[in-house]
């Protein structure tokens, strides 16, 4: 997972810590959804909440992102 975040963290020129803080301007929220998208494709193995463990968030958000992506897709 954290080479997952470290890439889209890279990618979008922000810092893996920036993904699992606390600040929530628009590219990094932006950001941290694809990586938990990205997780989600890449790793099926890891629960929401080992997920959100990792990202210092709650567990249902997490799921909720994950929950809209597959309605996106649908």
């Amino acid at each position: 997972m954290a080479d997952i975040v470290k890439d889209v963290a890279e990618s979008r020129g922000l810092t893996v810590e920036d993904l699992r803080g606390w600040r929530n301007t628009k590219p990094i929220a932006t950001a941290r959804h694809v990586a938990w998208e990205q997780i989600r494709v890449e790793r099926p193995d890891l629960s929401s909440s080992q997920v959100a463990r990792y990202f210092r968030r709650d567990g249902s958000t997490v799921r909720h992102r994950w929950l809209r992506m597959e309605r996106a897709a649908a």
